[in-house]
């Protein structure tokens, strides 16, 4: 779904960037000129700001802002500046945080992306949260692939677990083609692994990852169970 803020019109960067900084200067913090930047800035035209104003002043717009900002108006501020896998990343890393997992938002993020969507918010969260560097990165490709799988992993449990490891590879079935007989199939053992049951068989299988990109799965399990 594209995004719902539009490419403004008269984008000047420098100008944006000036009036940035400016809005930092001194006694006091111009929130509102803030907000009428980034909040009237598509992604790839704040993602310019940030970067022009680097070059600009020598110092991260980000972290001007976490020196300026505070509470939920900060973190809104600095998610703006950050691409879609970056923040889908920091997400994830602020659901594992603390006591206990935020398994809603975890789905919500690994549910919700294709196969792509998951090779780059694995390669954004092994920049910002893991511990080899960038050039170990662009020589071995394979070495941040195991770095958000590790903290999902140690912050959930049973079938959950094994739930977002498997979203986590990446290798769902994303084809056009539809077998009609097997969707049919993975309706009734879910039917019968569920509310056709007292209590849930979460065990009865092992459900394969591309039951949930199969478009048909839905509708065959509400024409077979009229649920």
């Amino acid at each position: 779904m594209p995004g719902t803020v539009k490419a403004f019109e008269n984008f000047n960067v420098e100008e944006d960037c000036k009036e940035l900084r400016a809005s930092m200067k001194g006694l006091g913090t111009n929130e509102a000129k803030i907000i009428n930047i980034l909040g009237k800035r598509n992604l790839e035209q704040r993602l310019e700001i940030s970067a022009r104003y680097k070059t600009m002043f020598g110092k991260d717009l980000i972290g001007e802002l976490k020196s300026e900002l505070s509470s939920n108006f900060l973190r809104l501020c600095t998610n703006l500046l950050l691409t879609i896998p970056e923040f889908l990343a920091k997400e994830m890393k602020r659901a594992m945080k603390g006591g206990g997992t935020d398994e809603i938002a975890l789905i919500e993020i690994l549910v919700g992306l294709d196969n792509k969507g998951i090779q780059d918010l694995r390669h954004a969260y092994k920049l910002m949260f893991g511990k080899c560097c960038l050039s170990d990165l662009v020589r071995d490709s394979e070495v941040f692939k195991n770095e958000v799988e590790r903290d999902v992993v140690g912050e959930t449990s049973g079938s959950f677990k094994k739930l977002a490891g498997s979203l986590l590879q990446g290798k769902r079935d994303e084809s056009e083609e539809i077998d009609v007989q097997l969707a049919k199939e993975d309706a009734e053992e879910l039917f019968n692994a569920g509310i056709n049951r007292f209590g849930t068989d979460e065990s009865s299988r092992e459900l394969p990852t591309g039951v949930f990109s199969n478009k048909l799965l839905t509708r065959r399990y509400e024409d077979k169970f009229n649920s």
